[in-house]
């Protein structure tokens, strides 16, 4: 097998891996900051320290969040001041790659 090939079948299996994770979640309601904020049960002041911006920011983000104009830079500086993680992915829409 090529190179190029070996790099497409290892791409083409790492989608197929992040496909069938996505299909146990689904984004809640009020968004994933939201919810991961309540679920360690930080406050917003705390989270706005933590972050070094104001606590009207916290809640703008989180607003951004819920409507899909949050960027992913801001998502991840959020996660990581709560403690977790962005996992960020593309997948098809049905099943595997193919």
């Amino acid at each position: 097998m090529t190179v190029e090939g070996t790099k497409k079948r290892q791409s083409e299996s790492k989608i197929d891996q992040a496909s069938k994770a996505s299909r146990a979640f689904e984004k809640p309601l009020g968004g994933w900051l939201a919810t991961f904020q309540e679920a360690i049960g930080m406050s917003a002041p705390i989270l706005a320290d933590r972050l070094g911006i104001s606590r009207n920011s916290v809640y703008s983000s989180i607003e951004k969040e819920r409507l899909g104009s949050i960027s992913v830079n801001q998502l991840e500086k959020v996660a990581e001041a709560m403690g977790g993680k962005l996992v960020y992915a593309i997948v098809p829409r049905d099943g595997d790659i193919e």
